[in-house]
């Protein structure tokens, strides 16, 4: 795939990068701190809709998935590399879990509620640019 549009979103000590080719394939690769992970891809439409999804619910999330004895909400699962992402509520934001294809979590980050009210108006932006 060859990009034609690079986007991101960033957060504290967190990256996240949206490639898209002509073809409206998205692939994401997020980078939190000095780790770098492709996490997979979609259609861009797909990836974009899920966020918001996640982040227009997030204060009432419906939980999917109970790891680290709390409850996580789903945001997306990816094709390609198959990673899955996955949030939950913490004192100052909300916290974001990346499970790999072996059902491991090499990586995580934070969100403050700015950040979240700052992802859902570009990604609402980016979704009605296309």
């Amino acid at each position: 795939m060859t990009p034609t549009t690079t986007r991101t979103l960033m957060a504290p000590g967190a990256e996240l990068e949206f490639l898209t080719d002509e073809n409206q394939w998205c692939r994401l690769t997020l980078t939190v701190g000095d780790k770098q992970m492709a996490l997979g891809a979609d259609t861009f439409r797909v990836v974009v809709k899920k966020f918001l999804v996640y982040l227009e619910s997030r204060e009432n999330p419906k939980y999917s998935h109970h790891a680290d004895g709390v409850d996580w909400a789903w945001i997306i699962s990816l094709s390609e590399r198959h990673a899955s992402l996955f949030g939950r509520a913490v004192d100052n934001g909300y916290m974001v879990r990346v499970v790999d294809a072996l059902g491991r979590e090499p990586l995580r980050f934070t969100l403050s509620e700015a950040d979240a009210q700052n992802w859902t108006q570009k990604l609402t932006t980016w979704l009605n640019e296309n």
